[in-house]
């Protein structure tokens, strides 16, 4: 083996040795918590700490399941997380190709005090967002969790930067096809999306 060859093979060993033990010691937290999650409750705070305990147990598993409803916290947090991807999903993607694809006045101005608001911190906004909230009556409910999260600067942002990709040329040949601003807004930037990832929406049939 020729001492080039040696030398690049050290250090693909000496950096995936590297990888390796950063992997190992992001995974230390998860399995302490896992640990720490089968022993008696006189060992959590143990010192020495112990990481496999002898009287290890399911207690706090069979409380969880028994006194604590997982199923229905499991539940709600599908439902809120579940709802809130969708609505800021849909509503981020809207934002971003009317910023991206229409020219209006004043587009510019108004797309810099969206990013501005970017910068203002959530501590200020809890306050009002609460007041709203309690004049709404959606106090104790799922809304307070789903609605304020339906749309972000920072997702609008994010959108509009790949729209921006998409060529105007297909747009206009969309429209020349009788396809609607919204039928386009769903379809072609998919279609654009899937000619850069093979296999992407590949499935999504024509415009019509």
């Amino acid at each position: 083996m020729s001492r080039r060859k040696l030398k690049d093979k050290l250090i693909t060993i000496l950096m995936y040795s590297v990888l390796i033990g950063i992997s190992l010691f992001m995974l230390l937290p998860f399995v302490w918590m896992l640990s720490t999650s089968l022993k008696p409750e006189n060992e959590i705070f143990k010192v020495p700490p112990v990481v496999i305990s002898p009287n290890f147990n399911l207690n706090a598993y069979k409380d969880l399941v028994e006194q604590r409803n997982i199923l229905r916290i499991v539940a709600n947090t599908f439902i809120i997380a579940a709802s809130a991807t969708l609505l800021q999903l849909f509503f981020c993607a809207l934002g971003g190709y009317g910023f991206a694809k229409f020219k209006f006045k004043g587009r510019s101005q108004l797309f810099a005090i969206l990013l501005a608001t970017m910068i203002v911190p959530f501590t200020v906004l809890m306050v009002p967002l609460y007041i709203t909230m309690l004049n709404f009556g959606w106090i104790d409910t799922f809304w307070p969790l789903i609605i304020p999260g339906a749309a972000s600067a920072f997702g609008i942002f994010f959108l509009r930067q790949y729209i921006s990709s998409v060529s105007d040329e297909l747009l206009d040949a969309a429209r020349i096809d009788g396809a609607g601003e919204f039928l386009i807004f769903r379809r072609v930037p998919v279609r654009y999306l899937s000619s850069l990832c093979p296999g992407f929406g590949a499935d999504m049939g024509g415009l019509k």
